[in-house]
């Protein structure tokens, strides 16, 4: 009969997982679901976006306790079931600066487990940040906090040095830079920032499919919820929300309700075929050319006419204002043609027909009162009139009693979202 020898590398990592199991057994299928690598020299343990367990042989048998290695395991294994590496991918976010919100995200829910992580690891309180943010909002809070230091100190970009304050300082900015640090800002590749050698020998041991980490996601949440159902308080709160969150009926995402309202409003217009003889049909050939022959003509599909407007009033603030940037510049992108572009508040500011994102910039004009008839009042005069409009607005205004003839109108609330008027399309902005 073997001896289990905590004293073995191996051993003690196999003990850690069975502790982290034991007081956190909705975890299970997660930690049970990585696969170990072996990675000499990479001075901690880190997991991969495809959920490989990378450990360090030299570490897990030296200083680390068991439970210290058992809470890092959790921590690891929480940037793989939140989706870190997945959720900073599509903002597109620095994976240094998000590797620090997602592990203050994490952080604070294996505090109010009462785990204790290994010397360096990073607390929202150590930033003076309050607990129970997502990791965007993190995100957010240290950019400002970064920039606001720049100001004070007219110092160079310094992420991770110094953001903190207090416990942080101390323990985050020397291994958070040089050396990656469980729960201290480098975390691997389901952090979104992968550690050094993470690629070696991703051919062998690839990891896991994108249906296999769904699937443990959604297996975890389901214990989750069934362990907080027992009211036993044994489940930190952030966990809850997220499992909550994960399980919920799927949700439209407003981009994707606006362009599927975008492509039905131009194929309604482009589907409008007509003839021309400006050129003759590929069919002539057929019925042959000269005297005594009929003359095909060619069919021809006309290119959409849009327009956006947008609502540059006071109530519109700076984020909603660059929410309707970004989509008109998506719009430019799918119609492949002019697009006029209208600013307007109480009155038209600018009206102008646009081919490239980088003509908008100087369009922004306004910052008055609301009133959406003038933009429809410029349309009408416009010639060729626009087949389709829409129309970026928090919806504080009044709009006209009708609708336009022959003009199709998406209106995209942003804000307060309030309906202006019983007509149109409307999408509305989470």
């Amino acid at each position: 009969m073997s001896t289990f020898d905590l004293k073995s590398p191996r051993d003690k990592l196999a003990g850690a997982r069975h502790l982290a199991v034991s007081r956190s057994p909705y975890f299970a299928s997660a930690l049970y679901g990585l696969i170990p690598r072996e990675t000499p020299g990479l001075g901690t343990v880190a997991v991969t976006e495809r959920g490989v367990l990378l450990w360090d042989p030299a570490v897990i048998g030296g200083a680390w306790k068991v439970p210290e290695i058992a809470a890092a395991l959790v921590h690891e294994v929480g940037h793989l079931l939140r989706n870190h590496h997945g959720r900073c991918k599509r903002l597109g976010l620095d994976p240094k600066r998000h590797n620090w919100a997602g592990d203050l995200e994490i952080n604070d829910d294996l505090q109010e487990a009462k785990w204790t992580l290994p010397e360096g690891a990073l607390y929202p309180q150590a930033f003076g940040f309050p607990t129970g943010l997502t990791a965007e909002e993190y995100y957010d809070l240290l950019q400002k906090q970064e920039e606001k230091k720049q100001q004070e100190t007219g110092e160079g970009k310094g992420e991770g040095k110094g953001e903190g304050k207090g416990e942080g300082k101390g323990k985050g900015e020397g291994k958070g830079e040089g050396t990656p640090q469980v729960g201290g800002g480098w975390c691997g590749g389901a952090a979104g920032r992968p550690v050094p050698g993470e690629a070696e020998g991703a051919g062998e041991e690839a990891g896991r499919s994108d249906a296999e980490l769904e699937s443990m996601r959604r297996e975890v949440a389901e214990a989750v919820q069934r362990e907080a159902a027992k009211g036993r308080g044994t489940v930190p709160g952030g966990w809850v929300r997220w499992a909550g969150g994960l399980l919920a009926p799927p949700k439209i995402r407003w981009q994707d309700k606006l362009a599927r309202s975008v492509r039905s409003a131009v194929a309604w217009r482009a589907g409008a075929t007509d003839y021309s003889y400006s050129r003759l049909s590929r069919r002539q050939g057929a019925v042959g050319f000269g005297s005594g022959h009929p003359i095909l003509p060619c069919l021809r599909t006309p290119v959409p006419r849009v327009a956006v407007a947008l609502d540059t009033s006071g109530s519109m603030g700076t984020a909603e204002v660059e929410r309707a940037l970004a989509e008109t510049r998506g719009i430019l992108r799918a119609t492949g043609a002019e697009v006029e572009w209208i600013a307007c508040d109480s009155r038209v500011h600018a009206q102008r027909r646009v081919r490239h994102f980088s003509e908008l910039a100087k369009l922004v004009l306004g910052g008055g009162s609301t009133d959406f008839r003038p933009v429809f009042d410029a349309l009408a005069k416009s010639r060729p009139r626009p087949d389709v409009l829409v129309f970026f607005t928090d919806g504080q205004g009044p709009a006209p009693a009708e609708p336009p003839a022959g003009m199709r109108v998406i209106w995209v609330l942003l804000g307060p979202r309030t309906r202006p008027c019983t007509w149109g399309t409307f999408v509305e902005v989470d």
